[in-house]
C-alpha cells in the first residue's frame, strides 16, 4: 500500500491503475495497485525461503559444533596453560628471577636469601 497526499494527486483522480483507494484522514489517500501486490507476494515468499534456509544452516552448524565442544574445550584450555606459562617467562625475564636448583648439597639460609 502506498500513502500520498491528497494535494499531490492530480486533479483529474487517480490512475485507472490503482485499486483500494481509501482516503486515510482530511489529507491523505492510501492506494495499491495489482503489480505491487503481485511483487509483494513474491517478496513475502522469498524472505520466507531464506528464513528457512537459514535456519536449517544454523541448526547444522549447531550440530557440527556441539560435536566437537569437548575439542573446544580443550583447546581453550590449553590456550590458557600457554598464556600462564608466557605470563610467568615474562615476568620472570623482567624481574631477573631465577629457577631453583635442588639435589646440589645443602643450601643455607644466606645462600637462598643472597642468591638473588
Amino acid at each position: 500500500m502506498f500513502r500520498a497526499n491528497k494535494d499531490d494527486i492530480p486533479s483529474s483522480g487517480m490512475p485507472k491503475i490503482f485499486t483500494n483507494i481509501v482516503n486515510k484522514g482530511a489529507r491523505q489517500v492510501e492506494f495499491s495497485c495489482i503489480e505491487l501486490k503481485k511483487r509483494n507476494a513474491r517478496f513475502s515468499s522469498a524472505v520466507d525461503e531464506i528464513l528457512i534456509q537459514s535456519n536449517i544452516v544454523l541448526v547444522d552448524l549447531f550440530k557440527f559444533v556441539r560435536q566437537r565442544i569437548s575439542a573446544l574445550y580443550q583447546a581453550a584450555e590449553s590456550i590458557a596453560l600457554v598464556d600462564v606459562l608466557a605470563s610467568f617467562a615474562d615476568i620472570a625475564s623482567k624481574n631477573d628471577y631465577i629457577r631453583p636448583e635442588f639435589g646440589r648439597g645443602k643450601i643455607s639460609k644466606s645462600d637462598f636469601f643472597n642468591s638473588h
